[in-house]
């Protein structure tokens, strides 16, 4: 009997389904890995800290480069969460800034505390996602870009609205 290859048996068929299921797991293990890494992210930068590490941070450092690498962490830990769900389904773009929001993670936490155990999991993270890079190939999803430029659009007008706003209430308190 000859092979047609619409037999779900058949060696090519078969082994495609294998390779798209592998590579369904792998990104989403990945995904879940980076929101746990935005987790830790926001935790470190909102826990109190070691006190011998930051006493030494005090003395090599200025605060405000260890105050600013704490927000920086937070804000990096929000990127990962919402990086993830792009990772999960193999996006391009979202690997790539996935994979410059962990390099840069890895740099924060050891300004912000020499936190080494952290800046470690990212950088094993960083890795792993570009040992497995060829599971992040798809394209953009084209009704995320208009929303995301819609939020964006939004995000800024207010802003500027409520900083215009601020200005005019504050306007008489300081009088020259």
């Amino acid at each position: 009997m000859m092979n047609t290859g619409s037999d779900p048996r058949s060696g090519c068929v078969w082994q495609h389904a294998l390779s798209f299921s592998r590579i369904r797991l792998q990104r989403s293990v990945l995904a879940l890995l980076v929101a746990l890494m935005g987790v830790a992210n926001i935790a470190s930068a909102l826990v109190v800290r070691v006190m011998a590490r930051e006493h030494l941070l005090r003395v090599l450092l200025p605060l405000q480069i260890v105050h600013g690498s704490r927000h920086a962490a937070l804000l990096i830990g929000l990127a990962l969460l919402l990086l993830s769900r792009s990772l999960w389904r193999g996006q391009h773009w979202a690997w790539l800034i996935a994979i410059g929001a962990l390099v840069s993670s890895a740099t924060v936490h050891l300004l912000k505390g020499l936190d080494w155990e952290e800046a470690s999991a990212a950088l094993i993270l960083t890795g792993i996602l570009f040992w497995q890079r060829e599971a992040f190939r798809a394209g953009a999803h084209a009704p995320s870009y208009r929303r995301a430029l819609g939020t964006l659009a939004w995000g800024l007008l207010i802003v500027c609205g409520y900083g215009v706003l601020g200005l005019l209430l504050v306007r008489g308190q300081f009088a020259t």
